[in-house]
């Protein structure tokens, strides 16, 4: 049963690795420093590989528990003698796995929100207002988006901010004269992120005021797989900013541009997916 205990643990550690990309801004977060999730950024690539040898680990471990098991010379039957070697052991080693698998489509309900550090647009002159999109590679799902936010937020100034995984940019409009683009780019840096460039948008004052907002009444999401679902389909419309979909609340809240889309289609694309719009208010 060595092999069936080997295949069990290569299961269990590339199941972690796969999620370290994710869980690790989590234990930054909690341990109070940012600067850990920066030595296991790089590991994001391989992730889809990860996930592909944790579930051939498994199987091979669940074969090796099934197959018809060895008698010996007396004709007595061989089989398993310690907790190691037992279907609730490897029962126990496979929820674990699948638990770690996942984690990136359920991390971002254990992030905190942002913090308290932004401020009130009628505290700021409008000269100073600015508003910068930042091109972030290495973001991969919600929490990822959170861990961002939570970084750019600690600084001065901070009045908005917009984070997509999905888009791979992080959309920021400050105060300039309590912080600047290159404090942004640090601060989400810290995060093990990486930063591939920024531009000043040209509406500094309306890159978010112009948008629209509208909350949808969806029923028939059951998880955050539901939810990545709705967010994916939405995203794809021209003019999208954000989408917010939650199944717990069955809503998803959509700021976009309404020169570039409609309230319509919006509902059009979240129908798609196979899900119901009940109804659909403007925030």
């Amino acid at each position: 049963m060595k092999v069936q205990n080997s295949a069990a643990g290569l299961s269990l550690l590339t199941a972690f690795a796969s999620s370290l990309c994710c869980i690790v801004p989590f234990i930054a977060i909690l341990a109070g420093t940012s600067s850990l999730a920066a030595n296991f950024s790089w590991i994001e690539p391989a992730q889809p590989y990860l996930y592909g040898l944790s579930v051939l680990a498994l199987g091979f471990a669940w074969y090796q528990q099934f197959k018809p098991k060895v008698a010996d010379d007396c004709g007595c039957e061989v089989g398993p003698t310690s907790f190691l070697q037992t279907k609730k052991f490897l029962g126990i080693v496979t929820v674990f796995a699948v638990l770690m698998m996942a984690f990136p489509y359920y991390s971002g309900s254990l992030f905190a929100n942002g913090s308290s550090n932004s401020v009130l647009m009628a505290d700021v002159a409008d000269e100073n207002i600015v508003s910068v999109e930042f091109e972030v590679e290495g973001m991969t799902c919600g929490g990822c988006e959170k861990h961002v936010s939570d970084a750019v937020y600690k600084l001065d100034g901070i009045i908005e901010l917009t984070a997509s995984y999905e888009n791979e940019n992080t959309i920021v409009k400050f105060d300039d004269s309590k912080t600047s683009a290159e404090e942004i780019e640090k601060a989400i840096a810290s995060t093990g992120y990486k930063v591939l460039g920024y531009k000043v948008l040209e509406n500094n004052d309306g890159a978010f005021s112009n948008l629209s907002t509208f909350e949808y009444r969806v029923t028939g999401m059951t998880c955050t797989g539901c939810e990545s679902h709705v967010n994916t389909a939405v995203k794809k419309l021209a003019g999208v900013e954000s989408v917010a979909a939650s199944y717990k609340e069955e809503k998803a809240v959509v700021k976009f541009d309404p020169a570039k889309t409609s309230k319509e289609e919006i509902e059009k694309a979240i129908s798609s997916t196979g899900y119901k719009v009940e109804g659909v208010k403007e925030n």
